[in-house]
């Protein structure tokens, strides 16, 4: 999604995918006639075809490392958002993935 105050600027693109273990980041110039017309309550746009197509890609589908927090089984996960507030389920999933790390 592109904010109204982006356009003219070179914007930073990410996007990463867990289920498929894949990254990308690009660089893109954003044009008003490179964007999709869809109107939305913060004005938000997106690339249309020719948008997309102006992209450099400075890594494109790279592998990415598996996440770890998906890892967890679900009695974990369960424990943790049992508890409640935001800092006890934060320090519960730190001692519940301490030594945990992704296999690559």
């Amino acid at each position: 999604m592109i904010p109204p105050e982006a356009r003219g600027h070179l914007c930073l693109l990410v996007w990463a995918e867990d289920a498929r273990s894949q990254w990308s980041m690009g660089i893109v110039r954003v044009k008003d006639d490179e964007l999709n017309t869809g109107e939305n309550r913060d004005r938000k746009a997106t690339l249309n075809q020719r948008g997309k197509a102006a992209i450099t890609w400075l890594y494109d589908h790279a592998p990415l490392p598996p996440n770890v927090l998906l890892q967890l089984d679900r009695e974990k996960v369960d424990r943790i958002m049992a508890l409640p507030s935001g800092v006890k389920k934060v320090n519960e999933l730190f001692r519940v993935a301490l030594g945990m790390r992704s296999v690559e």
